[in-house]
């Protein structure tokens, strides 16, 4: 029977490692202005991942550490090699990262950061299933996502698929959509089985247009035009294709910089647009 894991626990989650992490670090050093890792070193892995792919993880590693420190980019690092091992099929990688002091003298804020990987075994995706779907049809959905029946798991290309079906509802108005895939293992064949449950939440239209510092006769030529939008699924490139096609030409010749603004009601299910202008000098 297959075994079924967390939803979205390969997506966003750690996976357990194996053993406890070292406490090689001190942590008032490993904050010290200017810590570094000397070296990256990674261990095991049975050469999945290639010394060229190894350089790229130890480079984004490396750019994380302005913005959260050593420390931080070292918590990071895992994640970033269980990416790199689960899109290539090994869905149950398991990683441990340890730090030791590389530096000439004991405060030198220097370290190696060492990853350690256990790869374990190489899954394929068996399939891939839909719960609550309403709008659009199964295949359709199923034929966004980049991977075959039968492919080597890639969390990279469900992330591509999942981001694809966000985009097809945002365009049919469906604004709050959700996923949340969930995945059952069938580890005696070595098998994914991917199910992705959807909420895709209340359907949104475009609703009225109001206008504010502009005369009397622009302003009936603009709600003239916007009763061809009004009642349409929201999408978001309407507007600015709106305030192209009609705001602009008004602006014309004048210094009017209008802002705009959009108030979105989820009792209604629709989406109000404000354009104002400002008072001219």
């Amino acid at each position: 029977m297959p075994k079924r894991l967390l939803a979205l626990a390969w997506l966003l989650l750690s996976s357990t490692v194996w053993a406890q992490e070292s406490q090689d670090t001190v942590g008032a050093v490993f904050r010290v202005p200017h810590a570094e890792f000397r070296n990256i070193i990674f261990r095991n892995g049975a050469g999945v991942v290639s010394a060229q792919e190894q350089d790229k993880i130890a480079e984004q590693i490396r750019k994380l550490i302005p913005r959260v420190g050593v420390e931080g980019a070292a918590d990071a690092a895992p994640e970033l090699v269980r990416e790199a091992y689960q899109n290539k099929g090994y869905f149950k990688v398991e990683v441990e990262r340890r730090t030791v002091p590389s530096g000439v003298y004991p405060s030198d804020p220097v370290w190696d950061l060492i990853l350690s990987v256990r790869e374990g075994q190489r899954y394929r995706l068996a399939s891939i299933g839909w719960r609550n779907v309403r709008e659009f049809p199964d295949q359709q959905l199923r034929d966004l996502m980049p991977i075959g029946d039968g492919d080597f798991f890639d969390r990279s290309k469900i992330a591509r698929g999942l981001d694809a079906v966000q985009k097809l509802y945002d365009t049919g108005g469906f604004i709050n959509f959700t996923s949340v895939p969930e995945t059952e293992l069938d580890e005696a064949n070595t098998r994914t089985y991917l199910i992705i449950d959807v909420d895709e939440g209340k359907l949104f239209r475009w609703g009225d247009l109001r206008i504010t510092g502009l005369d009397g006769t622009h302003t009936q030529a603009l709600l003239r035009a916007w009763d061809d939008v009004r009642g349409k699924p929201f999408v978001r490139a309407t507007l600015p294709d709106f305030l192209a096609k009609f705001v602009l030409p008004v602006q014309a010749g004048t210094n009017l910089h209008p802002s705009t603004g959009r108030w979105l009601d989820e009792k209604t299910g629709t989406v109000d647009v404000i354009i104002s202008f400002p008072a001219s000098p």
